[in-house]
């Protein structure tokens, strides 16, 4: 059926409130009157060229699409999540706690298309194949994990905030309260980009790692899955092996873990071999070192200095150490079993506890959307009373206090 003048201001609505921009908003944005924009939605105005291109890049619609005769989709985040990943629909304070959070991620699209931001960036999307066994899934997320922090000129160092690397890449990314068997979720959406929430009761290392989980599935699998949820009840599934897999490499890279070995002269043979070439006899000269018996030994004392270097868990830690193997299976076992000694260790240092489960790796939304906002209430583009409802939703108590030092101030 052709697109009626009517239809397609229906379309451009329905897109319009998508996006949480009002008429005012999306007028001033493409610098229009409001009534012109009215005009339209309602059928009773022409769209023309000029306007279709801002309008579809405002609402980060494809402009093709948005003029075809078939009618696209055009679902909210949350229902486009609750239809993909059925557990979230399960649970009605899950959704409220989703929904403030994708409204906030909103809510800042909004602030910086005002702004005349550019749309965020996003990361590469790596199209492999889905894997086939647990093989390939191990091997794409350690490969994929390798390339990622080449690219992000990582190195082998740990990552201080993995929320802020991620931040940087153009992801939304925070702790969210969650149900005990959510480990975190990932959406793609048209209206706010990429986003990721974790779990915020769970330890600070269990967080970080859900942080490189979901960032996976971002890297991996939004080609095809737009969202995921990730739970104990899928986590045999070869995907989410494959986002473990990445979530390990990515924040214990091999050549960390091994430079932090050799560092504490550990995992090395009872015997070391050497080999120094003679140059005046044109031959190899053979050494031979032998080392303390049990001083190459990996304890859970090592293992809980690496949970402390890369801010892991102690398990991820162990685990870590025997997928690269540095350990045996019998080993590993007994290490977990020596965990407490390992915490009780941390503790009476003062090491970095990845298990403990305050917030302070929460990124700083706050402070990133509150400055949007500033900035758009600065430039006129917002009014106070709309600066004052982003306090709201922030939850800055003081948002009057805001909005009078920053209008004596403009």
């Amino acid at each position: 059926m052709p697109l009626t003048q009517t239809t397609l201001g229906e379309r451009l609505r329905d897109a319009r409130q998508n996006c949480g921009l009002t008429q005012e908003d999306a007028a001033l944005a493409i610098n229009i009157p409001r009534t012109a924009l009215l005009h339209i939605e309602t059928g009773k105005r022409a769209l023309t060229s000029l306007e279709a291109v801002r309008l579809a890049r405002l609402y980060r619609r494809d402009l093709n699409s948005l003029l075809s005769d078939e009618e696209p989709a055009a679902e909210s985040p949350l229902v486009a999540l609750c239809r993909i990943a059925p557990a979230v629909a399960d649970h009605p304070l899950v959704r409220m706690e989703i929904s403030r959070y994708l409204g906030l991620f909103q809510e800042a699209c909004v602030l910086e298309r005002l702004l005349g931001k550019r749309s965020r960036s996003a990361p590469p999307a790596y199209d492999l194949p889905e894997p086939e066994r647990r093989e390939d899934a191990a091997e794409q997320g350690e490969t994929v994990a390798d390339e990622e922090r080449r690219r992000l000129n990582l190195g082998a160092r740990p990552i201080a905030d993995v929320a802020e690397v991620l931040a940087r890449e153009g992801v939304w990314a925070a702790a969210a309260a969650l149900p005990d068997d959510f480990s975190g979720l990932f959406l793609s959406h048209p209206s706010l980009g990429l986003a990721i929430l974790v779990n915020e009761s769970h330890t600070r290392g269990r967080r970080r790692f859900s942080y490189g989980h979901e960032y996976a599935h971002a890297l991996l699998d939004r080609l095809r899955h737009p969202a995921t949820v990730t739970q104990r009840q899928n986590g045999t599934e070869l995907m989410e092996r494959r986002a473990n897999a990445f979530a390990a490499a990515f924040l214990m890279p091999a050549a960390g873990v091994t430079d932090l070995l050799d560092t504490l002269n550990k995992g090395a043979g009872s015997r070391e071999t050497f080999w120094v070439w003679d140059v005046a006899n044109e031959s190899g000269e053979h050494f031979e070192r032998r080392n303390a018996p049990g001083s190459q030994t990996i304890g859970y004392q090592d293992v809980a200095y690496l949970a402390h270097e890369f801010m892991v868990s102690y398990d991820a830690a162990a685990y870590r150490l025997s997928d690269l193997g540095r350990i045996t299976r019998p080993q590993l076992e007994e290490l977990l079993l020596q965990r407490p000694l390992g915490q009780q260790l941390i503790g009476l240092l003062h090491l970095r506890n990845p298990d403990a489960r305050e917030q302070d790796d929460q990124p700083r939304l706050t402070a990133e959307i509150g400055r949007l906002a500033v900035e758009a209430y600065r430039q006129e583009a917002i009014s106070g009373g709309r600066l004052l409802d982003v306090c709201d939703k922030l939850g800055i108590a003081e948002g009057e206090q805001l909005l009078e030092l920053v209008r004596s101030g403009r």
